[in-house]
């Protein structure tokens, strides 16, 4: 296998990985957000911010590999995209393609769904959160704040 195609599907499962790993991320905080977990949550929120820096990253240096690799043409052809171009390196490598390809579609519909489900507890928390602003408004009159130097038995 040619090195600059050995280095794109290291990238590719790079790319997998932090998919799979936000994914999980994602899950594991859900139970932060029903308890109302604030460190939980920004734990995970830290975790996540890093996951899609380092998707990010990833993404850039993997679309600069495929412009590389469609440069150079592969065996006996010019290849018109990177699919053809790395099924053009054998039936092994064109079947490694297809299962990272069907992975990461895995990955990115996992990382939807939970988006989706994280969207929904933040709005849930973002209620409760006003519920109880409101009730401290409403409320204020009738317990002021103590005074400077005040105990309470």
């Amino acid at each position: 296998m040619e090195p600059e195609v050995a280095r794109y599907f290291e990238l590719v499962e790079s790319r997998l990985s932090a998919l799979q790993s936000l994914a999980q991320d994602l899950q594991e905080s859900h139970s932060a957000f029903a308890e109302m977990d604030l460190d939980g949550i920004l734990q995970h929120t830290s975790r996540q911010e890093k996951f899609c820096t380092r998707l990010r990253t990833v993404n850039h240096t993997l679309r600069a590999a495929e412009r590389k690799l469609l440069k150079s043409p592969g065996p006996n052809q010019t290849s018109p995209n990177i699919q053809t171009r790395l099924e053009s390196q054998g039936p092994i490598e064109a079947e490694r393609l297809r299962m990272l390809t069907a992975e990461i579609s895995a990955a990115e519909r996992q990382v939807v769904q939970r988006n989706r489900v994280q969207t929904v507890l933040l709005e849930r928390s973002r209620h409760s959160v006003n519920v109880l602003l409101n009730s401290m408004v409403n409320f204020a009159a009738t317990y002021p704040p103590p005074q400077s130097g005040q105990t309470f038995v």
